[in-house]
């Protein structure tokens, strides 16, 4: 699996593919950082999309992601497939890796030869408004 050396530091605003990520630099206020390990690999993604609802992640949560984590089994993760920004849970079969949503109208992805993918990053924390 390739992890991302330089993922969107210091960027404002940016929508990509249903996500909003939101650079460190621009925020640094926005969030104590003990909720931050690493400021220089840490970058915020708004969840647009319903792919994960059945892990409780939802349209408008804002996830806060970790790019110096090593993505491991079980791990929640945002991954690029195929120039789209994804958020998934990482498991591991038989050494072959497979992005899976939470909920049943999306498929699994299998992370294999010739599929152009990226995991940029684990999901440390998701704040969801109550």
């Amino acid at each position: 699996m390739r992890l991302a050396s330089n993922f969107l530091i210091g960027l404002g605003l940016v929508m990509l593919t249903g996500y909003y990520v939101i650079g460190w630099q621009t925020h640094s206020g926005f969030i104590h950082e003990p909720f931050v390990m690493l400021p220089a690999g840490t970058v915020f993604v708004r969840l647009r999309d319903d792919a994960m609802n059945g892990a409780h992640f939802h349209p408008g949560d804002l996830l806060i992601v970790d790019r110096s984590i090593k993505p491991t089994h079980g791990r929640m993760v945002v991954a690029r497939v195929r120039g789209d920004l994804l958020l998934r849970r990482l498991v591991v079969k038989d050494h072959t890796g497979w992005l899976y949503p939470a909920n049943p109208d999306y498929r699994p992805i299998e992370l294999k030869d010739g599929l152009e993918y990226q995991i940029l990053g684990v999901v440390r924390y998701r704040v969801h408004s109550v």
